[in-house]
């Protein structure tokens, strides 16, 4: 048997109908009869509380507690824990053994719990209702003692009919049986039931007269008002024929019983015979005649051979007064097992006797001893008389009662004549004897009419005794159960008083009730009955009267509300049971057929009513969706009551968890006990989705802040989403999660660019700049690897979401942009500071005395290695002491490898997006050109800083040895000659040891790419350097041609061993590449090596094509210059000299020939001639130079040119020209050319620059919002005036900002005007100053808070006039260069410390102003109408400066009160 108990889940009550209580200690419903007073109730109250604890253990036990607080025992909803320490683990585990046949009582909560449910009723004004009161188990165990019955008149009636149906009967073949069921039922006492048995044969005598006073009843029945027919005739007819009906079956049964009025019926089982007479050789053959006699029956042994006697066992056959056993051959001891029945009507008939003989076939049977037993010495009984009689002689004279009653058989006369052993037969005897009488028999003449006793047992309340058969069976066996051998004696007992076929079955509802809980066999009992009486109301078996069916509809109608409230808690009432490893339910069977049960009997019900039960079942599903819904709402509160933050996206994270588990459950698992007809999966995805969908908008449209529990959230929506709820949702009914999670994705971006910043600062305070793993070759810095990682994070957080992420994934890009730019910024001016801190490094293109005595310390030592390391390979000569560290190569890999982490990153996000691939390429683009760009700079400020070494090392091997000095060298082809290769090698031992130094450090220390890119930089380095001691730029040659004649020598006689050095055996740069980057120097140079009139013809061509470059044939050129092909070395060379050799390179050779006095240039007419080209060409070289390097317009026309830096320093090379302004800005082998034209530029501004405050920092602006600084200018003065006065012939309307003039003039074009009053003059009063500070037109707030010295040195950078007060000045940086802001009334200024340049704008062109955290530091991000975007870092005091810049912004809002426009519309 298998029994659940209801569950008490989240409430203190369990509530299901109002008016009842689990654990308040009230006995409501109890019977009013309850004499157990005040001491009963405490006793309840014990009860109770332990029921509750008992149901607390085994809720906490389960999974489903994980979702459903249990907090209502204890009267609260607050700090609710887990119970702990639990000892009583044996309850716990019946508790849960839902597939095994435990039954779990719970301290007999059935009762008390069902008074919960179904509180006092009244059905009906009866005084004997059924239903009137619900009992309660007793508060004390009762004792079911002979007591109970004696004091239980009902019962004890009952039990009387009982046996009186036994002895009416005589079921001697079942008797066994039925006695053994009757014992252990009622376990009533020997002298009790003797008490009962009495009472029985006295009522048994009146059976006939019982049957025909019912029969002459229904006979004479007319009354229609009868309470059984409430005036309905039909009824009472149907009634009545019914009952007649059944008494003419029980007559008819009677008469054939030929037993009936049998007196005696005895049955015997012959078990053995022992220690029996020898009456063959040394054995016998016995068997047992068995027969009736009486007192004067003179020969009792005598032996019947003529009877045929028959074995119990055979059915078949009638029973007989005589029987005999079968014959045991050859044994002593016989065992016969064999039973009889014996019938007589005879009252004299009385003694049974047992004689053994000895079977003989040819002889008479010999005689072996008997045994007699008078049946008056048998008490009557339904138990088995089990004796071993002592067999005797054959006795001589009546055997009178007298004598067998004393035992007297022979005299002593006889006994001594015959003193034989005759053995023992075990016999067993039950003796049935009972008297009806008949209808005539009974009068007052025969003394045997009816008395009190009998009329008070035919006349009792029926109906009680049934129910206290069944209130006994309940209360002692605490389930209805009862043996078929008492179910039939119940039947009989309903048609021996006619009693309803219907109300035994009300009455079992009726009990059952009483004692409900959720078992198998109680709840199948429950509806198997009303399925019996359905189907009895079908067939129309019986009819029902008014009574019983006005009961009968009351108890259904408790059932239905009990029922109801069980479905409308299922899942609590039928509960799963969750594996806590697999997470999967199991042992769900009987909770699902206690389940379907629950739903046929409702059905059964409402079938009954006729009212449609699909509605009401789906309205009880419905009933605990609100219900489960409400309990999980509240337990999640509970949770999370002591938490501060996110506690609503937490509690919500309970109630997916809490409704995932019960939709799962619902579809999965407890929809298959519905009615096909009741889908619950849909009607619980409806419920529940509902509720979840307007409770998840609801709570998240009142969060304000996001954490990764909302993304949480969100991953558990959609997986149920895509799971179990994925049938039914639609676009309908379905979340809209884009929506909702839509300002959490916002959040997120502004909350992750927080942590990224938090993340990488950390890592950076941790960075020391070395290789992730060097054995590994990951030679990046563990800085990069956290930068990509939570680059990694953010991207796989927000491509998992599952969303419509489009638009922020470039919100995302954009902070992956700004991270990645900030950190390439902070590692090349890390770069920048480890090359600053050489001191022998004043500038890029500076080579000093003590860079200088730096490298020849450094050669010194390196030889010094050589020497001791001889005889060890190359390897061995890597030092610490090198140019580059291995510090930069780290930084320098980060930033190499960056790129690559950027592209993959890049990759990824468009093959992930596929439909956003072009636009992620565009967004990442700009970071892409930037580190593209940084990189190639940072590698050329490295290769550089080795470059100045190279080149002072070039310079000692081209200098010609000076016993060479004077020596002009030939130059014939037919004598022109290399150097020796061992005197080249000499040349150049110093170069190539430092080089073999500085690139094997380099390549233990950098990536290949990086490495092959410094390769080749230094070796474009060195041919670069070459090509500007040949060529000069914008100069004509001034060396003699012998000098450039020789260096042109010693650099081709050189270059093979340098290439030898880079190929480095094949394991260097191919001998192409090589090639390839220096052929442009080795096609230019061989112009020195050509013939004087081939110069010449090339020079006439050229110049005749000035006008038309296009018309120009570079075979001519090629043909006519040498070919260095003629050199053994050089044979194998493409050299495509043609296209190298231009104007610029033909004029050097002419003007080293000009310079050269040697007598071996003997063409004097050529002399002249190269001589007046020169004097012609002087005046237009610089023009035709710059036309040529530039590729300008012939349109252009040279002014002036000057040497200056650009931004860190790289030194330049600027042109101006009448219509544009252009330079060429070169660092190591790099050169990058910039073309503005005039008609672009927007201002022009001249300043001082901050670092060198004597130099001039010149910063043009374009309409492209470009921005170029030039400073350190040649001439600044005239630099200035000359770029001031072209721009104005194409732009009238051009601004110039000049902060080194005193006098203005009537240009309207300067929109900043000093004035003769101007802080420039130094002679300034200090007091008139301060008073002019302390004006304020806009606020008496705003004042000056900066020194004297800084109000004149910020005044004269922006040139302000006197009256703009300087209010503040912030130090800060700005992608990693310091700076400074400074506040004015009318504007916002900043100053680079790096360069010196300036920049101001008007407060009215600020858009927004904003506190942001960006890497490792809070900073201001300032937007501007320009589209300008800066944002700036290391503010010293950033929250005063983030209000007064919102301040003075708002101040100055309207653009009509700008000062300087206003002073442009007075002018």
């Amino acid at each position: 048997m298998v029994l659940l108990h209801l569950k008490n889940i989240g409430f203190s009550t369990i509530n299901f109908i109002s008016g009842g209580s689990l654990s308040n200690g009230k006995n409501e419903g109890v019977n009013n009869n309850n004499n157990h007073g005040e001491c009963n109730c405490e006793e309840g109250k014990k009860e109770n509380i332990n029921t509750v604890k008992h149901m607390e253990k085994f809720f906490n036990h389960h999974d489903f507690s994980a979702f459903l607080s249990f907090s209502g025992f204890h009267h609260h909803h607050h700090h609710h824990t887990p119970m702990t320490g639990s000892t009583d683990n044996n309850i716990i585990e019946e508790s849960i053994a839902f597939g095994s046949d435990i039954c779990t009582n719970l301290n007999k909560i059935g009762a008390t719990f069902i008074s919960s449910l179904l509180p006092q009723h009244k059905i009906s004004s009866s005084s004997d209702s059924l239903l009137s009161n619900l009992s309660t188990s007793p508060t004390t165990p009762v004792q079911y003692n002979d007591e109970f019955f004696e004091n239980n008149e009902y019962l004890s009636t009952i039990l009387i009919y009982f046996i009186s149906d036994i002895i009416i009967n005589q079921p001697i073949t079942s008797l066994k049986v039925i006695n053994k069921s009757f014992t252990k039922s009622f376990n009533i006492s020997e002298k009790l039931f003797h008490k009962y048995f009495k009472r029985s044969l006295d009522l048994t005598k009146y059976y006939l007269l019982e049957l025909n006073k019912n029969k002459e009843y229904y006979l004479k029945l007319n009354d229609i008002d009868n309470k059984d027919f409430q005036g309905d005739k039909f009824l009472m007819e149907k009634i009545k024929q019914f009952n007649l009906n059944k008494i003419n079956e029980i007559e008819k049964r009677n008469l054939a019983n030929k037993y009936l009025n049998y007196l005696n019926t005895v049955s015997v089982t012959i078990y053995r015979g022992q220690k029996l007479q020898v009456k063959d050789l040394l054995t016998s053959d016995p068997f047992v005649n068995l027969f009736f006699t009486n007192e004067q029956d003179e020969k009792p042994h005598h032996h019947r051979e003529s009877l045929i006697t028959e074995n119990l066992l055979d059915s078949s056959k009638p029973h007989h007064h005589h029987f005999k056993t079968t014959t045991k051959k050859k044994t002593l001891d016989p065992e016969w097992n064999e039973s009889f029945i014996f019938s007589s009507n005879k009252p004299d008939q009385n003694i049974l006797v047992a004689t053994v003989y000895d079977f003989d076939k040819i002889s008479k049977a010999d005689f072996m001893g008997f045994a007699s037993i008078h049946l008056d010495e048998l008490y009557p009984s339904f138990t088995e008389t089990v004796t071993n009689y002592k067999l005797q002689a054959k006795p001589k004279g009546k055997l009178t009662v007298f004598k067998s009653i004393l035992g007297i058989a022979p005299s002593k006369q006889e006994a001594a004549a015959d003193k034989t052993d005759y053995g023992y037969l075990k016999l067993g005897l039950v003796n049935l004897k009972r008297e009806i009488y008949k209808l005539e028999e009974i009068s007052i003449e025969n003394n045997n009419v009816p008395g009190k006793e009998i009329d008070r047992l035919m006349n009792i309340n029926h109906e009680k005794c049934m129910e206290s058969l069944f209130d006994f069976f309940i209360n002692k066996q605490q389930i209805f159960t009862t043996p078929k051998e008492i179910k039939k004696l119940i039947s009989s007992y309903e048609n021996r008083i006619l009693f309803s076929p219907y109300l035994k079955f009300i009455v079992i509802l009726e009990k059952l009730l009483e004692i409900f809980e959720i078992s198998t066999i109680l709840m199948d009992e429950i509806l198997l009955t009303i399925k019996e009486v359905m189907k009895m109301l079908e067939m129309d078996t019986a009819p029902m009267t008014k009574p019983i069916e006005i009961k009968f509809k009351a108890i259904l109608k408790q059932i239905k509300k009990l029922y109801k409230s069980l479905l409308s808690k299922y899942t609590q009432c039928f509960p799963v049971t969750i594996n806590k490893k697999t997470k999967q339910p199991e042992n769900y069977g009987t909770s699902g057929s206690l389940l379907a049960m629950t739903i046929e009997t409702l059905e059964s019900i409402y079938q009954y009513e006729h009212k449609d039960f699909e509605p009401k079942i789906i309205k009880q599903v419905e009933k605990y969706i609100e219900f489960c819904w409400s309990i999980v709402k509240e337990a999640s509160l509970v949770k999370i009551e002591d938490s501060k933050e996110f506690e609503n996206i937490v509690a919500l994270l309970d109630i997916y968890d809490a409704m995932e588990l019960q939709l799962t459950l619902d579809i999965e698992i407890y929809s298959q006990f519905f009615p096909s007809k009741i889908d619950l999966s849909s009607i619980s995805f409806k419920g529940y989705y509902k509720l979840l969908k307007e409770y998840t908008e609801s709570v998240l449209s009142r969060e304000n802040k996001v954490c990764m529990e909302t993304f949480t959230l969100l991953k558990k929506i959609q997986k149920i989403s895509n799971t179990i709820l994925k049938p039914y949702l639609n676009k309908d009914n379905e979340m809209n999660l884009n929506v909702i999670f839509k300002k959490f994705l916002s959040m997120w971006c502004v909350e992750i660019k927080k942590q990224f910043n938090l993340w990488v600062s950390r890592s950076l305070e941790k960075e020391n700049w070395a290789a992730v793993d060097i054995k590994n070759n990951l030679l990046h810095s563990n800085s990069l690897i956290d930068l990509f990682t939570i680059f990694e994070i953010g991207k796989n957080h927000l491509l998992g979401l599952d969303l419509n992420i489009d638009h922020y994934i470039f919100d995302f890009i954009e902070i992956v942009n700004q991270l990645y730019n900030q950190y390439l910024d902070i590692v090349m001016n890390s770069i920048l500071q480890d090359i600053i801190k050489d001191k022998s490094v004043n500038s890029f293109d500076e080579i000093n005395d003590l860079l200088i005595n730096n490298l020849n310390k450094l050669l010194s030592y390196l030889k010094q290695q050589k020497e001791q390391l001889a005889d060890a390979s190359e390897e061995h000569l890597l030092t610490s002491k090198s140019i580059t560290n291995s510090a930069i190569c780290i930084k320098l890999n980060s930033i190499e490898f960056s790129r690559q982490l950027l592209l993959d990153f890049s990759n990824d996000l468009e093959d992930k997006l596929p439909h956003l691939r072009d636009v992620i390429q565009e967004s990442f683009s700009i970071s892409f050109h930037n580190s593209k760009k940084k990189y190639d700079y940072i590698i050329d400020l490295v290769i550089n800083n080795i470059n100045k070494c190279i080149k002072v090392l070039l310079e000692k091997i081209l200098v010609p040895a000076s016993n060479n000095n004077n020596k002009q060298p030939t130059t014939a082809n037919k004598t022109l000659e290399l150097i020796d290769e061992s005197i080249s090698n000499q040349m150049l031992d110093s170069l190539l040891l430092l080089l073999n130094n500085e690139l094997t450090i380099l390549s233990g220390n950098l990536y290949y790419p990086t490495f092959n890119k410094f390769i080749k930089g230094v070796w474009e380095s060195i041919w670069k350097s070459i090509d500007r001691i040949l060529f000069p730029e914008l100069k004509l040659q001034t060396e003699k041609y012998y000098l450039l004649h020789y260096k042109s020598l010693v650099v081709v006689s050189i270059y093979p061993v340098l290439e030898n050095f880079f190929f480095a055996n094949g394991e260097g740069v191919p001998v192409d590449q090589l090639r390839k980057l220096s052929q442009y120097l080795f096609s230019s140079v061989q112009v020195y090596f050509t013939e004087p009139k081939n110069i010449y013809e090339v020079y006439n061509y050229l110049e005749k094509n000035n006008n038309d470059k296009s018309l120009i044939d570079y075979n001519f050129i090629s043909s006519n210059c040498f070919q260095l092909k003629q050199f053994n070395q050089f044979k194998d060379w493409d050299l495509d000299s043609s296209k190298s050799i231009g104007e610029f390179h033909i004029l050097s050779y002419i003007s080293s020939r000009n310079q050269d006095s040697s007598n071996e240039f003997t063409d004097n007419e050529l002399k002249l001639k190269f001589k007046s080209i020169i004097t012609t060409i002087t005046s237009k070289f610089k023009n035709r130079f710059v036309l040529e390097k530039f590729q300008l317009k012939n349109q252009s026309i040279y002014q002036y040119s000057f040497t200056c830096k650009t931004l860190f320093g790289i030194p330049t090379l600027a042109y101006i020209m009448n219509d544009c302004i252009c330079w060429s800005s070169f660092l190591s082998y790099n050169e990058k050319k910039i073309v503005i034209n005039y008609s672009s530029i927007r201002s022009i501004t001249r300043q001082q620059h901050d670092i060198q405050h004597d130099d001039t920092l010149i910063i043009i602006s374009t309409d492209s919002e470009k921005h170029y600084e030039i400073y350190s200018c040649s001439n600044k003065f005239d630099t200035f005036n000359s770029l001031k006065n072209n721009l104005l012939k194409f732009n009238s309307n051009i601004h110039i900002i000049d902060h080194f003039n005193d006098t203005i003039g009537d240009n309207s074009n300067f929109i900043v005007q000093p004035r003769k009053d101007s802080l420039l003059n130094k002679s300034l009063n200090p007091n008139s100053l301060n008073a002019t500070i302390s004006c304020n037109d806009h606020s008496n707030e705003h004042v000056s808070h900066v020194s004297y010295d800084d109000n004149i040195k910020f005044h004269t950078l922006f040139h302000l006039d006197k009256d703009n007060i300087i209010y503040e000045v912030y130090s800060c940086f700005k992608h990693g260069i310091s700076g400074r802001i400074i506040t004015t009334r009318d504007y916002f200024c900043y100053h680079n410390n790096v360069t010196g340049s300036n920049q101001h704008f008007l407060w009215s062109d600020l858009v927004s102003i904003k506190k942001e955290s960006f890497l490792f530091t809070n900073g201001i991000r300032i937007i501007f109408k320009n589209g300008q975007n800066k944002f700036f870092t290391g503010i010293n005091n950033i929250e005063m400066l983030l209000n007064e810049l919102i301040e003075l912004k708002d101040l100055n809002s309207n653009v009509n009160r700008s000062p300087i426009l206003q002073r442009k519309k007075k002018n």
